[in-house]
Order: structure tokens, then C-alpha cells, then sequence
């Protein structure tokens, strides 16, 4: 679906459904089956849910990179990696605490920013080349230099490399469940964070050390496209070096929301 849909509209369903899924998750089990507190998964129903999340949660980060491995379009590997991150983003509901809500809307806001600007920057390649697979992408440093730059950060922050708000994000989450002593899914989150760093890797070698040949054409991206790219690079990185105003934006609204 994601491959045949429009860019932009599969750039809309790999985020804004995903929020919508979690808010509806956190409020089921927090406010609907919790009565109202942050009450503890174990004690919900009497059945374990929270084990049974930590599984949902493997399984899915887990499943979504390793198919994206193979992956050559770059639209399905990034809708491979959308699953991933719905794994990340389930170990800090896993937890139901405070720090693990907060760690979740941390992660979407800046989930947000890194995913749609790497789907822009598919857009505005497929615009100008009306192709997608990576090998298309081959010397785009070269050919577009903005544009494979802006595609980098955003790799490098899905990844959950520093200087950028993934790390920031992905810190919060895997804290989050170790302070609550799941530390066989942190160890999990970890490797799966190696794995998408391997295919993450096939896109930046294919814009930065492919062989560029004669015969290749610029790629040209319209000044709205380089504005929109540069507008969510910014926060992308500003996150991961000073985070203080949406940690405090999570905390307000956290309060706003009676989650703690």
C-alpha cells in the first residue's frame, strides 16, 4: 500500500495513524482498564499484559527491519521501517509508567520531523527523477547536495545516532524499560537499532560514494521542496542538542492530560 500509494499520502499514514494508534493504546490501558491511574499492566484484569506488549514490541522492531533489509524501494524500506519504529515506541507503553509515557510523545514528535522529512525527500527526487529505488539515488551528494544531506540527518536520526533528536528519543525509551528492569527488550531495541543502521547505510553510500559518471543528470529540487527539507532538519537536530523545550512540551502535556 505504501508503495502505490501517492508520496505524500503514504508519508501521512506512516505517522499520523501511528499517533492516532498510541493515543488510543495509552488511554485503553491507562484511563479505560487502569480506572483512571497509572496503574500497573500485571494488575490489569489479572493477566499479564505488559509481558505480552514486551513480546508485540520485539516481534515488531524485529520483523519490520529485517524485511527492510531487502528491501530496494525506497518507499517499502521506509514502510518497513515505520513498523520498526512502532516496536521502538511500544516498549515505553510496555512500562505504563510516567517516564515510559513520556518517552512514547517524545518519540512521535520527533519521529514525526525525521520520517516526513526522509518521505519529502523522496518526493522531491521522484518529482524531478520519477524514480525510487535506491540505486536511483546513486551519487545524489553530487547531484543534489542539499537534499542528500537533509536525507542523511534524517537516516542518521531514525537510526538514533547523536547529535539528533532519534538518539534523544530512543534514550528516553530504552531507559524507560530498563529502570523497570526489562532489560532483555532494551537489549533488543539495541541490536534492532545495529540493524537499521546496516540498511540506513545502503542509502547514504548509494548518495555519498557511488562512482558519479558523466552521463548522470542533476537532480533538481524546487526552492519549496529545499524550504520544507530545511524546516524539519532543524528541529530534527536541535533536539538532539537541546531538548529541554519539548521534554518540558511532553511534561505540560502529560499534566494537561491527567497521564501523569
Amino acid at each position: 500500500v505504501y508503495e502505490g500509494a501517492p508520496t505524500p499520502v503514504t508519508a501521512f499514514l506512516s505517522v499520523g495513524p501511528k499517533a492516532a494508534g498510541f493515543a488510543v493504546l495509552i488511554r485503553f490501558f491507562n484511563i479505560s482498564l487502569g480506572r483512571g491511574g497509572l496503574a500497573s499492566l500485571t494488575e490489569i484484569g489479572g493477566f499479564d499484559w505488559a509481558i505480552l506488549l514486551a513480546v508485540i514490541s520485539a516481534v515488531t522492531m524485529t520483523l519490520g527491519n529485517l524485511v527492510a533489509i531487502v528491501q530496494k524501494n525506497l518507499k517499502r524500506l521506509l514502510a518497513y521501517s515505520s513498523i520498526a519504529h512502532a516496536g521502538y515506541m511500544l516498549m515505553g507503553v510496555v512500562v505504563l509508567s510516567g517516564d515510559g509515557l513520556r518517552a512514547v510523545l517524545f518519540y512521535l514528535v520527533v519521529y514525526l520531523f525525521m520520517n516526513l522529512g526522509a518521505f519529502l525527500v523522496v518526493i522531491a527526487v521522484a518529482e524531478a527523477t520519477r524514480k525510487e529505488e535506491i540505486d536511483d539515488y546513486r551519487a545524489l551528494g553530487y547531484r543534489a547536495p542539499f537534499a542528500a544531506v537533509a536525507m542523511a540527518v534524517f537516516l542518521f536520526s531514525l537510526t538514533g545516532l547523536p547529535p539528533t533528536g532519534g538518539f534523544v528519543g530512543k534514550f528516553y525509551l530504552f531507559a524507560a524499560v530498563i529502570g523497570k528492569q526489562y532489560y532483555w527488550l532494551a537489549v533488543v531495541g539495541i541490536l534492532n537499532s545495529v540493524i537499521s543502521l546496516y540498511y540506513y547505510a545502503r542509502i547514504i553510500k548509494a548518495m555519498f560514494l557511488a562512482k558519479v559518471e558523466a552521463d548522470m543528470p542533476s537532480v533538481s529540487i524546487s526552492p519549496l521542496y529545499g524550504l520544507l527539507l530545511a524546516i524539519l532538519v532543524v528541529p530534527t537536530v536541535l533536539f538532539g542538542v537541546y531538548w529541554a523545550p519539548l521534554t518540558q512540551f511532553v511534561h505540560d502535556s502529560m499534566r494537561i492530560l491527567s497521564l501523569g
